[in-house]
C-alpha cells in the first residue's frame, strides 16, 4: 500500500521538482501517493503593514498548522523562523531544490537607477519569505538597515500591481514577475540568488523523506536534461 503524503502547492518557480516528480510517476515508483492541497490564496494579509511582528510567519501556509498539510517548502530564512513558532512541531528536513532569483525593480519612469537610490525609499515584499530577507540583505552593503522601508504587501502579483500603481517605490519580484516587468520596461535595480528548505510534520519518518527526496533528484535531473519541456 502506497505511503500517503500530502504536501502544499506552491509557484511552479518554487515546487516545479514535485510537480514533475508527480506527472511523471517518480513518486508512485518510490511508493508514495502524494496529494497537493493549496496554500492560502488571497492578495495580502495586512495592507502596507511595516511591522513583521504584526504578520504570521504561516499566513500564506496555513494549511500545514491546520495539519491539513505535512511537507512545504518555502524561503531558507523564514522557515528558520517557522521551525521555531511551529504549533505542530514541524522541522526543516531538508534544502529546497529550487535555488531561484529575486530582484528589486521600479517603475519605468522612476528616478531610481541604483540601490543607494532605494535609501528611505518603499520596497514591497512578503514578510517572512524571500522577498523580504533577500532585500534587507542586498540592501545592507548600501545602507543602514533602519533606512531600508520594506512593507508588506502579500504575494508577487501584489507587489508587481503596488509598483505599478505608484503605491510604493519598488518591488522585489521572482519570475514570471522578473520576466513581467522587464517586457513592461521597468528596470532592474538589484537582484541576487536564495535557497529555500522543506518543513516536514514529525509524522514524516526519515525513510518516507528519503524516498520522497529519491524522486525529487530523479526530477530534476529531468528538468535539466529538457528544460523547455
Amino acid at each position: 500500500m502506497a505511503r500517503k503524503i500530502t504536501s502544499e502547492y506552491g509557484q511552479a518557480v518554487f515546487n516545479l521538482p514535485w510537480l514533475v516528480a508527480q506527472e511523471e510517476g517518480l513518486f508512485a515508483d518510490e511508493g508514495l501517493e502524494v496529494e497537493f492541497v493549496r496554500g492560502r490564496e488571497r492578495d495580502s494579509h495586512l495592507a502596507a503593514e511595516t511591522d513583521p511582528l504584526q504578520v504570521d510567519p504561516f499566513w500564506r501556509h496555513a494549511p500545514f498548522e491546520e495539519q491539513a498539510a505535512q511537507v512545504f517548502n518555502a524561503c531558507e530564512w523564514g522557515q528558520i523562523r517557522r521551525s521555531d513558532e511551529s504549533r505542530v512541531n514541524g522541522q526543516i528536513v531538508s534544502m529546497r531544490p529550487a535555488v531561484v532569483s529575486q530582484g528589486i525593480f521600479v517603475r519605468p519612469d522612476s528616478p531610481i537607477t541604483h540601490p543607494q537610490d532605494l535609501r528611505n525609499k518603499t520596497v514591497a515584499v512578503n514578510f517572512h519569505a524571500g522577498s523580504h530577507y533577500l532585500t534587507l540583505q542586498m540592501l545592507e552593503g548600501f545602507m543602514d538597515r533602519e533606512d531600508i522601508k520594506v512593507v508588506h504587501l502579500g504575494q508577487a502579483r501584489v507587489r508587481y500591481r503596488a509598483m505599478m500603481d505608484g503605491e510604493v517605490d519598488a518591488a522585489a519580484l521572482m519570475e514570471p514577475y522578473i520576466a513581467l516587468a522587464e517586457k513592461n520596461g521597468c528596470n532592474l535595480i538589484i537582484e541576487a540568488h536564495y535557497a529555500g528548505s522543506e518543513m516536514a510534520a514529525p509524522d514524516i519518518d526519515a525513510a518516507t523523506f528519503e524516498a520522497v527526496n529519491r524522486a525529487l533528484r530523479k526530477a530534476v535531473r529531468l528538468i535539466n536534461a529538457d528544460k523547455r519541456k
